[in-house]
């Protein structure tokens, strides 16, 4: 009895894990509008086998802009395109068929001064500018 449960146990384990390891990655041709810093979790991913992990063959593209990004998702030479939100936003408003998903956080964005610049209204003396003053 030990013999047959032997055997079906690995029959089952056959079932299962043949058409896992014969499975072919399921292409992804995705283009970035450039290598910056807000696009490292793809490079990341990347690296760290997270797309194959699930079975996916993620073909990046790198262009020189999101106008060129946009080109190819609209003629369909990618399926993804990872670009500044205007790219997309500007295609929908004319009218083309495109669904955004955004979470970028900007992280890349961020203001520097000089060390005597704590304040906006340093800032405006700096710049001779006059302050604009919020509603609150």
């Amino acid at each position: 009895m030990k013999f047959l449960c032997l055997i079906v146990a690995f029959g089952w384990i056959g079932v299962f894990w043949s058409p896992a390891a014969a499975q072919e990655r399921v292409g992804v041709p995705t283009s970035v509008s450039s290598k910056v810093l807000g696009f490292a979790p793809l490079w990341a991913a990347d690296k760290k086998g997270f797309f194959a992990r699930e079975n996916l063959a993620v073909d990046v593209t790198v262009t020189q802009g999101t106008v060129l990004s946009m080109q190819a998702l609209v003629a369909e030479s990618v399926d993804v395109a990872l670009v500044a939100n205007d790219g997309p936003i500007g295609l929908i408003e004319k009218g083309i068929d495109l669904t955004m998903i955004a979470s970028a956080s900007k992280s890349t964005h961020m203001i520097l001064g000089q060390k005597d610049i704590h304040t906006y209204e340093d800032l405006c003396k700096f710049s001779r500018a006059e302050p604009i003053l919020f509603e609150q």
